[in-house]
């Protein structure tokens, strides 16, 4: 095989430092102050944005939720669907090892409930699939391949796993801001939640468990109201 073959099977995660993690983090920082003056300049209450609310522009929530993974594939450099399999590690793992996920994330909604919620009394089964259900079950797979797969796989080419693990918690705190600022609660669960998913992928070296896990936490949300 020659070189030029060797690089070009090359995965584009090979390619991920550090850096290109920090330089990705920034752009979406500064992305986030332009639209925090562009919200300013519009007088849009960015606290107030949500799908459900007819008053409120449909396309800038839709931005939102699109903009950091879109931002995430340019920085990773994946061209085709395989190379973002292979990059991304989208790679087959035993039975066991993903029913283990789905009983780690499902493990953890159910004991934050029970702790922070009062139980299960109070939550009832939805009626209607709305908003709130669709995120839920969008978010593992618009999430999870920043989280864990670009972020961590970024940053563990220069940092240890506590380094790593800690610094992908942080972006996680940060992107759910409005809820883990003001609530003990929610700042438990989401680092309890991104601390196991960033072990899944180190242990199994796929992406695949952090996904399941992730889909099991949100599926009490995303059944009940």
């Amino acid at each position: 095989m020659n070189l030029n073959s060797v690089v070009e099977t090359r995965r584009a995660s090979d390619t991920w430092k550090p850096r290109t993690a920090w330089l990705y983090l920034f752009t979406i920082a500064l992305f986030a102050v332009v639209l925090g003056v562009f919200a300013g300049v519009a007088r849009i209450d960015i606290r107030r944005l949500d799908a459900r609310n007819p008053n409120v522009p449909g396309i800038l929530s839709l931005l939102i939720s699109l903009i950091t993974p879109v931002i995430a594939l340019i920085f990773s450099r994946v061209r085709t669907v395989k190379d973002f399999q292979d990059s991304f590690v989208l790679i087959p793992v035993t039975r066991q090892r993903i029913a283990s996920a789905a009983v780690i994330g499902f493990l953890i909604q159910a004991v934050w409930l029970h702790v922070f919620e009062g139980g299960w009394k109070h939550l009832q089964l939805r009626t209607s699939f709305d908003y709130d259900a669709l995120s839920a079950l969008l978010a593992p797979f618009l999430e999870e391949p920043i989280g864990r797969g670009f972020l961590y796989a970024a940053f563990r080419k220069g940092y240890s796993v506590t380094a790593s693990t800690v610094l992908v918690t942080a972006v996680e705190l940060l992107n759910h801001a409005p809820f883990t600022f003001n609530s003990i609660q929610w700042f438990v669960l989401i680092v309890s939640f991104s601390v196991a998913t960033c072990m899944l992928r180190e242990k199994t070296g796929s992406l695949w468990p952090p996904i399941v896990c992730h889909l099991a936490l949100n599926a009490i949300p995303a059944a009940t109201q």
